[in-house]
């Protein structure tokens, strides 16, 4: 029996067990013939010609041979797989070094690389109970520690793993026992591994069937259907409101007159005291549906870029939502306010005079005319008058909505007036006169090439991405100059465009590295596409959260400057992922760049469906995303489970000991017995015919 030193037995899961009498601790070289490398591969073949030849991915972390993908050779130079031998990982990233699998009969005569370390056991070692002992190491971290770090990866020798590694071993008998125990018990655990996987999978197709459901109009049909239905009845024109509380709709907000629903007037007597806070704290906790839908439009800046807070303390007040960059309230009224205009008339007044504007609407007109509430806080956020009711004799509605083909028009038209703009400021700068014909130069943005693409529902128009908005490429300052980085301006990486909200990067650059590189500050609601990778990045989308500027693997699609939700384009391109990486160019390494970027294609519906499609979709996703949880969850507690079979395996508590089973000093003092009897094979081929 071995005797380990300290290095080895640190992190050792079984340091501070005893084991059961008739167990062993040796070591592996003392219970195997052969502890070996593989060959690398050389020339290979995914077309299954040749040899099979096992690599790292083709052990999981199951500890299972893995034979989805599998690489091939001409030959196997005699160095082959048997059933009975042990397949160990040997150099990988330090998380993955140690994976271990029993080999079957199914992969007799297979290679495997020099990353993979074969070890061929002694008669009256099981292999299942080797490869199951191993494999633990490596899921308790023990192999981490054990390994050696090189450059990209890491990696155990042979030597260490056959001298140093420590074994648990029982008796030959014991240890068929426990394998049929673990066979019983993990198998029950794999069944309900494989169920959770296969609801992930679901959820993954949901969500690519709900994305284009959205982007193609599917999902808001019923949404087209019952705009289209008659309009209600008109309000009451005695009350000089909108509508009557709980009867109708509104299309401007009411005039400011009372707090929010559901106690959101209520105030302290002081200032923000902690009693107010606490009260706060408690009506964000108990939202009601319709305070819930309108949070879901505002928060996070998804509304134009503009940041809210909800359920605000502001003097002896709480207020329902708040964006203080513009000094602006909107409230939702429930009934009950119609019965309490004096209070609400002087809150407002005290509200008012400390500069901040005031939008009430009634609950009731944000389920009816959605998109009316929307539009009037748009424009008082952009200080604009609110869109005047423009009824259509035909359809009776209050306001005609805008088309996919209008809003296009619109943001051309803004657009062209912001480049004229700027290049005005640009000749008074300089102090010149603009020249003649100088509006001539103005870019005309990318059309789209619409041959080939489906037909779209009324009302929406094809676009392309550099038609609807501009596309900027960033870049990376100089890493020599280390006064360019750690700056307070936020820079993206590709790596951090992954389907995701980014609210801050891992790096940040300074005002001169911004001056000395071609990068530009991104806009909040700017969306990234990632653009240059083999891997997952290229295709790949995120919304920025925060100002930031980017490298120049990923594009900066500036939405948020036309009024178009950035969650919709996001989702747009997040459906069209596999599209997008088609549309590559280059040999060696596809990428994207702009002009490609600006090309792709974009379904632009009317604004008022897009912020339907949006709200729908989140919460769409937001349940998909809590089912995911939960069975991430549940994944992360079957392998916390496993872990406790396993351990409870190799500490002897799994099966009850037998005092009849030969002990596992007797199984070692034989194997010695019948090495000192045999002459040891000299080289590599000779143990290979032994």
């Amino acid at each position: 029996m071995s005797d380990f030193n300290d290095e080895a037995m640190q992190s050792y899961p079984f340091a501070d067990i005893t084991p059961p009498l008739n167990w062993c601790l040796v070591a592996l070289e003392e219970i195997s013939t052969d502890v070996s490398p593989g060959f690398a591969s050389g020339k290979h073949n995914t077309d299954g010609a040749g040899v099979p030849h096992l690599r790292p991915m083709n052990v999981d972390r199951g500890g299972q041979i893995d034979l989805n993908v599998v690489k091939s050779v001409a030959g196997s130079n005699g160095i082959e797989l048997r059933p009975g031998d042990v397949l160990f990982n040997n150099t990988n990233s330090a998380e993955l070094i140690g994976k271990t699998a029993a080999v079957s009969a199914r992969e007799a005569g297979f290679a495997f690389s020099n990353h993979m370390t074969r070890i061929r056991l002694e008669f009256g070692v099981n292999s299942v109970f080797a490869a199951r002992q191993l494999h633990l190491l490596w899921m308790t971290g023990y192999m981490k520690h054990r390994c050696t770090n090189h450059v990209n990866q890491a990696s155990i020798s042979s030597k260490t793993l056959a001298k140093t590694i420590p074994f648990l071993l029982p008796p030959r008998a014991e240890q068929t026992r426990i394998v049929a125990k673990l066979e019983e018990l993990l198998s029950d655990l794999d069944a309900g591994v494989a169920e959770l996987k296969a609801a992930q999978k679901k959820l993954a197709q949901y969500r690519q069937s709900l994305l284009k459901a959205a982007v193609e109009g599917a999902l808001t049909a019923e949404w087209r259907a019952q705009r289209s239905a008659p309009p209600l009845p008109n309000p009451s024109p005695s009350r000089g409101e909108g509508l009557e509380p709980e009867t109708g709709a509104i299309l401007a907000p009411l005039p400011p007159r009372g707090g929010g629903a559901g106690g959101e007037g209520a105030h302290s007597s002081q200032l923000t005291t902690p009693t107010q806070q606490g009260h706060a704290r408690a009506l964000r906790s108990a939202q009601t549906p319709t305070e819930h839908a309108l949070w879901q439009q505002l928060r996070a800046k998804r509304f134009g870029g503009f940041k809210f807070r909800r359920q605000q303390p502001l003097g002896r007040y709480i207020v329902d939502f708040v964006c203080f960059e513009q000094r602006l309230i909107v409230e939702l009224d429930g009934g009950q306010h119609a019965d309490q205009q004096n209070y609400d008339a002087a809150r407002d007044a005290w509200l008012q005079a400390q500069g901040y504007r005031v939008l009430r609407f009634w609950n009731n007109a944000w389920h009816a005319q959605q998109d009316a509430v929307l539009d009037a806080v748009w424009c008082a956020l952009h200080d604009e008058a609110p869109p005047l009711p423009n009824p259509s004799p035909a359809r009776g509605e209050g306001l005609e909505p805008e088309t996919g083909a209008q809003l296009l028009a619109r943001i051309l038209t803004e657009r062209r007036a912001r480049w004229e703009a700027k290049q005005l400021a640009r000749f008074q700068q300089q102090g010149k006169v603009p020249p003649k014909g100088w509006q001539t130069k103005y870019p005309e943005p990318v059309q789209p090439d619409t041959s080939g693409l489906p037909e779209l529902p009324q009302g929406w128009v094809w676009s392309a991405l550099g038609e609807s908005f501009q596309v900027e490429v960033g870049a990376t300052p100089s890493r020599k100059e280390s006064g360019y980085w750690d700056g307070g301006i936020p820079w993206v990486s590709s790596g951090e465009v992954r389907f995701s909200r980014i609210t801050q990067t891992k790096e940040t650059i300074s005002e001169a590295g911004l001056r000395n590189s071609s990068t530009q500050i991104n806009p909040v609601g700017s969306v990234l596409l990632g653009m240059i990778g083999e891997g997952k990045t290229r295709g790949q989308v995120a919304i920025l959260d925060v100002e930031a500027t980017n490298n120049q693997n990923c594009a900066a699609i500036w939405v948020s400057a036309s009024g178009v939700p950035p969650e919709y384009v996001y989702y747009w391109l997040w459906s069209q992922y596999e599209v997008t990486r088609r549309g590559s160019s280059g040999n060696n390494q596809p990428a994207l760049n702009k002009a490609i970027v600006e090309r792709i294609p974009f379904p632009l519906a009317p604004l008022t469906e897009m912020r339907a499609i949006v709200q729908l979709v989140d919460c769409e996703l937001d349940r998909a995303d809590e089912q995911e949880r939960a069975i991430e969850l549940a994944l992360k507690q079957s392998t916390a489970q496993r872990q406790n079979i396993l351990r409870a395996a190799f500490a002897g508590q799994l099966v009850p000991q037998d005092p009849n089973d030969e002990p596992a000093s007797v199984l070692l003092e034989r194997i010695r017995a019948e090495r000192a009897a045999t002459p040891k094979p000299r080289g590599r081929k000779a143990r290979e015919r032994a």
